[in-house]
């Protein structure tokens, strides 16, 4: 029986499966890339809320892309209208290294509906730079500093693969330029981080979808910091076996250490961490290792303090938390001494471990919204705003 020549109606039909089939895999792709569709042309417009201002303004904000394989990869963007491209700043979140979250989040339901922009940060999105507020493996018994780090770097890398995608750079243009801010521990991690995308490669496998991810470096053009933890050998809780009514946070601030650290459990001892586990082959730090060598050591930012980008080191000067005595002022003192890159630093009188003070009453405070609004001195500036001593670094870097 000869066979039935092929008809018009044929071909639609081969054509109908042949879209089916190329929309599955589309899908499957951007499944891999973002829990919900977005792009350039394609977010929601939020209102956001300027702390202590309480100036308001919008921006484009695409929720939930992934950046790895893990449920913890996750970020959000915040974009400013118009076709870019735009630099980026990739804020890391602080909460002790074990808890904390990407969102900016006022009515505590866990979604972006009015965002609170206690940082400072998304106002940069009013000045034509995106924003990405990422998400990481937060620190537990099993997961320690090198995967932490791991994550930052693996983001700053996605931003760069996914440049055009979001406007980030133009298409075929070298770019972007990123800026790593981050607060308490996330000023840690961006510290650690930008000194470990010069000292070493990441070989790890990215996950099924970002292979692409290793055509990409992870070197940033601006450090950021607010309030960190720079040196580890440093007792974290002063109120250890006392009744002060802090001492709960404190005690959670050298838990969440402990476990970022990979040292067994903390208990309030004088020293600051027991029982810490040297690096091993499956997990390799970061940095030039000696045998047996420290945490303590290794993942301090004062230990490489001579390396990495343009630093902008701010603290309160009445941080209880982190006294910059031995942290933040000793780590800028540090880095000044030794590093060849410019840094800085900003002193904010009576300021707390989150901003300060008070506007209304002058009082030392911890008050997050506070680092929206106050002034200090820099090392060039006797006096200047945070928001002019930022915005002038930004300035600088991001837009040579």
């Amino acid at each position: 029986m000869r066979p039935r020549p092929l008809r018009p109606r044929d071909y639609v039909g081969a054509a109908a499966v042949l879209v089916v089939v190329v929309t599955v895999v589309v899908w499957s792709v951007r499944r891999d890339l973002a829990a919900t569709p977005c792009s350039h042309d394609v977010c929601d417009t939020r209102k956001i809320i300027s702390g202590y201002t309480h100036s308001d303004y919008s921006a484009c904000v695409c929720e939930d892309v992934a950046y790895g394989t893990h449920p913890q990869q996750r970020l959000d963007v915040y974009k400013p209208p118009g076709k870019g491209p735009f630099p980026v700043i990739v804020w890391v979140h602080g909460g002790h290294f074990t808890t904390g979250s990407r969102v900016f989040d006022v009515s505590g339901d866990g979604k972006i509906d009015v965002v609170e922009d206690w940082a400072a940060v998304l106002r940069q999105v009013t000045r034509n730079y995106a924003v990405v507020s990422i998400d990481y493996r937060l620190a537990s018994s099993t997961a320690h500093y090198t995967r932490l780090i791991q994550d930052v770097r693996q983001a700053v890398r996605f931003v760069k693969w996914q440049g055009p995608r979001f406007r980030f750079k133009a298409a075929g243009s070298p770019g972007p330029r990123v800026a790593l801010w981050g607060h308490s521990a996330g000023a840690t991690l961006v510290t650690l981080t930008d000194v470990a995308s010069r000292l070493s490669k990441t070989n790890c496998d990215f996950g099924q979808g970002f292979a692409e991810l290793a055509k990409y470096d992870d070197e940033s053009d601006l450090v950021i910091a607010y309030s960190g933890v720079y040196d580890f050998n440093q007792v974290l809780d002063p109120y250890r076996n006392s009744k002060n009514p802090l001492h709960e946070l404190f005690w959670n601030a050298s838990n969440g250490a402990s476990h970022f650290l990979g040292c067994d459990h903390y208990n309030g001892d004088a020293l600051p961490y027991a029982a810490c586990k040297p690096p091993t082959a499956q997990d390799p730090p970061p940095y030039p290792a000696l045998p047996n060598d420290s945490p303590l050591r290794l993942a301090s930012p004062l230990t490489w303090a001579g390396l990495g980008s343009y630093t902008m080191v701010a603290y309160g000067t009445d941080d209880a938390l982190l006294p910059p005595a031995v942290q933040s002022k000793k780590y800028w003192e540090r880095r000044n001494a030794a590093s060849d890159k410019k840094t800085d630093f900003f002193d904010l009188p009576k300021g707390g471990h989150g901003g300060g003070p008070d506007p209304k009453t002058g009082a030392p405070g911890n008050g997050y919204p506070a680092w929206n609004a106050g002034s200090g001195k820099s090392e060039l500036e006797p006096k200047i705003s945070i928001r002019d001593w930022v915005d002038r670094a930004l300035s600088e870097q991001l837009r040579r």
